[in-house]
């Protein structure tokens, strides 16, 4: 089985940023880019697999703790 890294999860709710902005923030606070950088290092694209799993039990405008159809379009 292959080796599992800690992962961390990142919530930042701040009005003054936009959807897309926190998103940035938060991507940016749980270190996705430098574990994506590290994962990367000795594997092919073929060997990497990202999965995106929204949370679609509910929605509510300006909510921090569901996900906004478009944030997921903007991240994929």
């Amino acid at each position: 089985m292959p080796e599992t890294e800690a992962c961390a999860v990142a919530v930042v709710d701040d009005s003054s940023l936009s959807a897309t902005g926190k998103l940035a923030a938060a991507l940016q606070r749980a270190d996705l880019w430098q574990t994506l950088r590290r994962t990367q290092a000795d594997r092919s694209p073929g060997q990497i697999r990202i999965v995106i799993k929204p949370e679609l039990a509910g929605f509510a405008v300006g909510s921090p703790t569901v996900t906004d159809p478009t944030l997921v379009e903007h991240l994929i």
